[in-house]
């Protein structure tokens, strides 16, 4: 019954973003570059759960296959979830705040955190820093949390552009904002 609850919130979401998505593919321009990046994020997202949910099924189970398995979803959703937060980072900002200066060095310095995360992340399955698979169980390591971090600073660089923009924000989008 663990397993069920642990797997059932990734897969309901994966199922509501789907159904979501689905409906917003045909109410959408899909020639609209805000609408196509909502739904390709979403497309991406809904993988991401379905390996997420796939990982906690294998997990624990000392097999080669699904050990290998266990490793490439992890570290999948491991390398997706910073560029994921950075999408939607430019999503928002394009969003609410197009003046946004769009000097090129600032997009370089947004980026760093993003190749540095993939570069420890690529080289997690010999190095395992960031996370192990140890008798077939998944295991935290050391630079979890760095990873984390990553993924999480993109998504609160968003909240503060929303912030800042809230009073030229229509009433539509703040609804949009508020339930997502």
């Amino acid at each position: 019954m663990q397993l069920y609850y642990q797997t059932d919130v990734s897969f309901i979401t994966a199922f509501l973003l789907l159904l979501i998505s689905i409906i917003a593919h045909f109410r959408l321009n899909r020639k609209d570059k805000v609408s196509r990046a909502y739904l390709i994020t979403a497309w991406i997202i809904i993988l991401v759960l379905i390996a997420e949910a796939y990982t906690i099924i294998i997990d624990g189970r000392n097999d080669d296959v699904s050990v290998a398995l266990s490793i490439i979803f992890n570290t999948l959703i491991f390398a997706i979830g910073p560029v994921l937060t950075l999408s939607w980072f430019y999503l928002i900002r394009s969003m609410f705040a197009p003046s946004f200066n769009k000097s090129s060095f600032k997009h370089v310095i947004l980026f760093v955190p993003v190749v540095i995360n993939l570069v420890i992340v690529l080289t997690n399955p010999w190095t395992k820093v960031i996370f192990s698979v140890e008798n077939g169980q998944y295991v935290r390591q050391s630079w979890y949390l760095s990873v984390t971090i990553a993924t999480y600073v993109y998504v609160l660089m968003s909240v503060i552009v929303v912030i800042q923009n809230w009073k030229s924000i229509s009433q539509q989008d703040r609804i949009i904002l508020i339930v997502s």
